[in-house]
């Protein structure tokens, strides 16, 4: 899975649009470090609410794949199957 890039504002705004504009990219960027993260293991202590992560779990003769979404109540798992290998 390809890591989503970093992004920047343009250059030369006028200063008052220059925070806003900053804001929003500090919030994107943000948002994009939570998507890069791979974990192997779920760690319950780990992320903020609106955090999605996928966890693979696997033993000597299984594997499985969930997507979690943190809430205020912790994480919510959604169990998946491999449909094919790439």
């Amino acid at each position: 899975m390809a890591a989503i890039m970093k992004k920047r504002p343009p250059s030369s705004p006028p200063q008052e649009m220059q925070r806003i504009i900053q804001q929003i990219y500090d919030d994107l960027n943000d948002v994009i470090n939570s998507i890069n993260i791979f974990q192997l293991s779920g760690d319950e202590s780990q992320g903020k609410p609106g955090d999605i992560r996928i966890i693979k779990d696997q033993d000597q003769t299984t594997t499985n794949y969930y997507l979690e979404f943190k809430t205020d109540d912790g994480w919510i798992r959604i169990t998946g199957e491999l449909i094919s290998e790439s």
